[in-house]
C-alpha cells in the first residue's frame, strides 16, 4: 500500500469532495490481500462480485449490493471470489465522524448494514461521482450526511435504542405518559438532537 493508493486494486474512479474521498476498484478473480489497516474510516459497497473481510476472527462474507462499514485502524484481510469484483470505497474524515455523532452515538465495530438505504445512497454517491460538473461535489457531500443518519440508525438498532413495537391492544391512556416525555429537538451542527420545549402537536393529543 502508499499513500497515493491507500485501497489495493485496479482504480478506475476517484474523486474528493469536502471531508468525503470516494474511490471504485476493481479485483482480479481469487485476489488474497494480506492483514493491513487504513487511516481513515469508510464505507465499502460492493457493486458486483464477492469477497469475504477478515477481522481476527470475526469474517464478514459481502455479496453485490451490501454495504461495510469499517472504522479507522481495524486490522483486516481480504479474500476476493473467483470471479472480477468492483467496489465503491466512500472514505470519511476524522472531522466528518465528529459532526455525525454530535447527532447521535455511532457504532465503533466494523459491521455489515442490514438497511437497504445504505446500498441506495453509496450507489447514488457513485452516480455523482461520475457527473464530472461543479454541482457534483456539493451532492456527493450532502448525500454522505445522508449515508451518516443511516450509520446512527444502525447504531440505534445496535446499541437496543429503538422503542419496542406497541401492542395492538394498547389504551389511549397508556399512551399518555410516553407521549408527555416527546420533545422536539434542538439542532446540532448537522440537524436536531438534543430535547427542548415540548411539541405542540403532541400537547393538543393529550388533551
Amino acid at each position: 500500500m502508499t499513500p497515493n493508493s491507500p485501497h489495493l486494486g485496479r482504480i478506475t474512479l476517484q474523486e474528493h469532495a469536502g471531508a468525503i474521498s470516494l474511490v471504485h476498484l476493481r479485483y482480479a478473480p481469487d485476489v488474497r490481500l494480506a492483514t493491513h489497516a487504513h487511516e481513515k474510516a469508510c464505507f465499502v459497497w460492493i457493486q458486483t462480485g464477492a469477497y469475504a473481510e477478515a477481522f481476527g476472527t470475526r469474517v464478514f462474507q459481502l455479496g453485490a449490493r451490501q454495504v461495510l462499514f469499517r472504522p479507522a485502524g481495524e486490522k483486516h484481510s481480504d479474500r476476493f471470489s473467483s470471479i472480477e469484483t468492483s467496489c465503491v470505497i466512500i472514505e470519511v474524515s476524522k472531522t466528518w465522524l465528529n459532526l455525525v455523532h454530535e447527532c447521535g452515538q455511532l457504532r465503533t465495530d466494523p459491521f455489515v448494514s442490514i438497511s437497504p438505504q445504505m446500498g441506495r445512497l453509496a450507489a447514488d454517491l457513485y452516480v455523482q461521482a461520475q457527473q464530472k460538473d461543479t454541482a457534483a461535489p456539493l451532492a456527493i457531500e450532502g448525500l454522505s450526511y445522508a449515508l451518516g443518519a443511516e450509520l446512527m440508525r444502525e447504531s440505534m438498532r445496535k446499541e437496543g435504542a429503538y422503542p419496542p413495537p406497541l401492542a395492538k391492544t394498547t389504551s389511549r391512556a397508556t399512551l399518555r405518559k410516553p407521549l408527555r416525555q416527546f420533545h422536539i429537538a434542538r439542532p446540532c451542527s448537522l440537524g436536531w438532537h438534543t430535547p427542548g420545549p415540548p411539541f405542540a402537536p403532541v400537547q393538543a393529543l393529550l388533551r
